[in-house]
């Protein structure tokens, strides 16, 4: 029986360099289907936030074709990003907070960007917070926050609006085995009811109790992790 779920990420032959330099990513073949879950590893440096980077539409491909949600982005205009963006959640080692807004008004931007209405937002936000076990720091600022704490209110932005496709960059490498364990069991809820899932780690180990899909990048392309990590990862779903 064949597989029909949504195609939310198909790379083909991609490849990606900073400025004029060599590439930092390049051959990359993948597809992310609707409801698939996969982490990436690879140690530091390997390119594993450059690709996240490039599925985001946050840097430009070199060569190759990108499509999202059955659409061929890989020349995308500017003014089309933002509605493609929005159906991405991303979260950003450096947490990308807004110091000047409180935890809830940062964990609800992107619904009211959405044009949510408000009722819907205050409940969505705060579910999200209260599922985190951050609703105590609601009318906090991000400055006075723990790095910890910092990167729990970074997810539940990035997954309030239940987005069709999450891409998480370390999301607990701040956190606590307890609260690590609290925010995959987030992802994997998100991902139960659809969400495609993609997260870079370079501790793998840490989340070998789940039974997730590793993919591996290694000298700039992308393999199959484990054993038999030789072989291309093309059309991993």
């Amino acid at each position: 029986m064949n597989d029909q779920r949504e195609i939310i990420v198909q790379l083909i032959g991609a490849a990606m360099a900073y400025g004029s330099g060599p590439d930092v990513l390049r051959d990359i073949d993948l597809t992310l289907q609707a409801g698939s879950f996969h982490v990436l590893t690879g140690r530091s440096g390997a390119g594993k936030t450059s690709l996240l980077k490039m599925i985001a539409l946050a840097r430009p491909l070199a060569r190759g074709r990108l499509d999202l949600f059955g659409q061929d982005v890989t020349h995308v205009r500017r003014h089309a990003r933002p509605g493609l963006r929005r159906r991405i959640g991303m979260i950003f080692q450096d947490f990308r907070l807004l110091d000047h807004l409180t935890v809830f008004d940062n964990v609800a931007l992107p619904l009211r960007l959405a044009q949510v209405d408000t009722k819907e937002t205050e409940m969505s936000t705060g579910e999200m917070l209260s599922w985190l076990g951050m609703d105590n720091l609601a009318r906090e600022f991000p400055p006075v926050l723990s790095m910890g704490q910092r990167q729990l209110i970074a997810a539940a932005r990035a997954v309030v609006t239940r987005p069709a496709l999450l891409l998480a960059d370390e999301p607990t490498s701040h956190l606590d085995h307890d609260r690590g364990d609290r925010l995959m069991r987030l992802f994997m809820e998100l991902n139960r009811m659809g969400t495609a899932v993609l997260i870079a780690t370079h501790h793998a180990g840490a989340l070998r109790r789940y039974p997730f899909r590793q993919l591996q990048v290694h000298d700039g392309t992308l393999w199959p992790a484990g054993p038999a990590a030789w072989q291309p990862a093309e059309r991993i779903a």
